[in-house]
């Protein structure tokens, strides 16, 4: 009978063991999912209003009445943070200290070096009796997905502007011109991955079982950014213009990022466990971004350079048809 006991009482103890060291596991996991995506928003935060307001980039040719203009193009922001994350591939990922991180850098590296790109169709027209025109644009990424059994990619983005532009000055031949510019961007959309790995699962120091993990990131924002610019530019008969300027924007949004975990537990004891995870963060952009722009209109091409004078990232567009009537 005592030995009957004794073995109830080790089974009952092993039990409690077992389900404290479970415990434990899952606690330092779901601590670094939120600290995760505590860092990814902390860092996309700084980007993505600048981003919203980027691609408003057009050579100083103000349009009177009823002038035209017309254009297909695209662009893409670098973010300040791809040549840190080229060189630490950690550099998203929380210090916790916990061995249970494993392979959390492999799909939180790629979010910092990823270039963001954006597309966009456009037109002005001038108004009459003042040398002002206003201009629409806007650009679509429809919902794509690809990838295999071990990962998958998603991605889809809407980009919706306004921008009016108020000749300031010209000089008497219209060679050269300078002018004011007023900007409304609005942009929502998101980033979807999701990866599986295996890695040992910990409590402590203490090797408990191993994770079989399907990881999913989720970067979503949406927001919009307000600009002025003052634009000058020298007109190059036949051939284009260059020209380049300095703005301002005032941003308005929250990036919300998701790390989740669906993971099949497979402890040294016991049987298999199946459970889920998951960490949030949601930050506002940041307010304010100061940038300095240069351009070039060679024929019906423009090409255009962005830069961030407050964090350094850097947005390039290209506009392959650009008319003017």
């Amino acid at each position: 009978m005592r030995k009957f006991v004794f073995v109830v009482l080790m089974i009952i103890l092993s039990g409690y063991f077992y389900a404290a060291d479970f415990d434990t596991m899952t606690n330092e996991m779901a601590s670094i999912l939120k600290k995760g995506a505590e860092t990814v928003s902390m860092e996309m935060k700084k980007h993505l209003g600048f981003y919203t307001g980027s691609g408003n980039i057009f050579p100083a040719n103000t349009s009177q009445f009823l002038g035209l203009k017309f254009g297909l193009g695209g662009g893409v922001v670098l973010n300040s943070i791809l040549f840190k994350a080229m060189s630490d591939p950690n550099v998203l990922v929380p210090n916790t200290g916990s061995k249970n991180e494993g392979d959390l850098s492999k799909y939180l590296a790629p979010i910092g070096t990823f270039p963001i790109p954006y597309n966009m169709i456009y037109g002005k027209v001038g108004l009459p009796f003042i040398d002002l025109d206003v201009g629409l644009r806007l650009g679509y990424f429809p919902r794509v997905d690809t990838g295999g059994t071990d990962y998958r990619i998603g991605w889809d983005s809407f980009h919706f502007g306004l921008e009016g532009r108020y000749l300031l000055w010209k000089d008497p031949t219209g060679l050269i011109k300078v002018d004011a510019r007023l900007s409304g961007d609005f942009n929502y959309g998101n980033i979807m991955l999701s990866t599986k790995f295996t890695q040992e699962a910990y409590a402590g120091n203490t090797v408990i079982g191993t994770n079989e993990n399907v990881s999913t990131f989720g970067l979503m924002w949406g927001g919009s950014s307000w600009g002025v610019k003052v634009v000058g530019g020298f007109n190059i008969p036949i051939v284009g213009s260059i020209y380049g300027g300095i703005g301002a924007n005032l941003n308005f949004g929250a990036v919300n990022t998701r790390l989740g975990f669906d993971t099949k537990f497979k402890p040294t004891l016991g049987s298999e466990i199946s459970y889920s995870l998951e960490g949030n963060s949601e930050i506002a952009y940041d307010l304010f971004d100061l940038r300095l722009l240069v351009g070039a209109n060679i024929f019906f091409v423009n090409i255009g350079y962005e830069y961030n004078l407050l964090n350094g990232d850097m947005a390039v567009t290209i506009i392959p048809i650009a008319l003017t009537f």
